[in-house]
């Protein structure tokens, strides 16, 4: 072991000193660099979900809905008397309220029918495929 004096002393403990601050600063830096990619890996991260989820809900609409032009062809009544049920929304139907026939008979709420069928192609009562049935009946 061996005991440093004086001036060599004072020194090594500088350089010891200096050394430390210069890693604590380097230590101190990197933390900071590591904060700041974290945000941007969150912000990354959310962006990436969020364009999956525009990108799921235009393919969901797109493929699996009726499409407008079809939507357009559904026969619109106003209901007479009558104590059926819509089996959408399970509510009594009330004359002279909106509704909307199928082409395979079926009447349902406009409002229910129109947010089924942006969903789905499918009669919520025979599951028939509306658009096919349009098609049909347009020949």
């Amino acid at each position: 072991m061996s005991v440093l004096i004086g001036e060599e002393c004072g020194s090594k403990n500088c350089q010891i000193q200096e050394n430390q601050q210069n890693g604590d600063s380097e230590y101190s830096q990197i933390r900071i660099w590591e904060q700041i990619a974290r945000g941007y890996e969150q912000e990354i991260q959310q962006l990436q979900q969020q364009i999956w989820e525009n990108n799921m809900n235009k393919v969901y609409h797109k493929s699996n809905g009726v499409p407008k032009n079809y939507m357009e062809q559904i026969k619109r009544m106003k209901m007479g008397k009558s104590h059926k049920n819509c089996s959408v929304c399970c509510h009594e139907f009330h004359k002279d309220e909106s509704i909307l026939k199928l082409p395979c008979k079926h009447i349902f709420h406009e409002n229910c029918c129109k947010s089924w069928l942006m969903n789905s192609r499918k009669c919520p009562n025979c599951r028939s495929d509306v658009v096919e049935m349009i098609k049909n009946d347009l020949k």
